[in-house]
């Protein structure tokens, strides 16, 4: 999940890495994968700045600073629905399988 935010925050040191940066990485992020990923991307981003904070790497996390942005909708589930499994249970009573 960092590969598509790294690729938008490009060589830049953790050091002299600013929020503005980590927003148009998350933006970018957000216009081709889906707004979970962009929220896992966003926290591994968070959890890899906290940990260079915690070893005095750099001196605050600006990953904590940004906002996650809503990224492209979902695929559309594919579990059934309540009626879908109601017609199931009803075709399956009887048979074997409708234990």
């Amino acid at each position: 999940m960092l590969e598509p935010i790294l690729a938008g925050i490009g060589t830049t040191k953790l050091r002299d890495l600013d929020a503005a940066a980590v927003d148009k990485a998350l933006a970018n992020m957000g216009q081709t994968f889906s707004s979970a990923a962009v929220s896992m991307g966003h926290l591994a981003l968070k959890r890899a700045v906290r940990f260079a904070a915690a070893r005095d790497l750099v001196a605050r996390n600006v990953a904590e600073l940004s906002e996650t942005p809503t990224g492209q909708e979902g695929r559309p589930s594919r579990s059934l629905t309540l009626e879908q499994s109601a017609a199931l249970i009803k075709a399956s009573a009887g048979t074997r399988i409708g234990a």
